[in-house]
């Protein structure tokens, strides 16, 4: 239940702050959408019974955190080359404010 959750949470705030979806139609979206993956796993692993359903079910937990940290890593990375960007203009203005304004070069 908690990865569908957590799909579900992070697939809105994506359709919100990404593609500008209004909140709750990115909500909605998010939470149709999720049931439909859930319905999708649901209908083979519940045909099993005792330990098998109980290691599908740790096994889809495991999976959806591998591919959660490897979307985490994904976004950081992005995140650490917008900030070199933003930090290499910011010293590109600073140099050009320190530049004094006689020198030709």
């Amino acid at each position: 239940h908690a990865a569908y959750f957590g799909l579900g949470a992070y697939a809105s705030a994506i359709l919100t702050s990404r593609y500008g979806w209004p909140p709750a139609l990115a909500l909605a979206a998010a939470a149709s959408g999720m049931a439909a993956l859930a319905l999708l796993v649901a209908r083979p692993v519940l045909r099993l019974k005792g330990h098998y359903l109980a290691m599908a079910t740790l096994g889809l937990g495991i999976l959806v955190m591998i591919v959660g940290l490897a979307i985490l890593a994904t976004e950081f990375v992005w995140a650490e080359r917008l900030l070199i960007r933003a930090r290499d203009r910011v010293a590109r203005v600073a140099q050009k404010l320190r530049k004094p304004k006689n020198d030709p070069g």
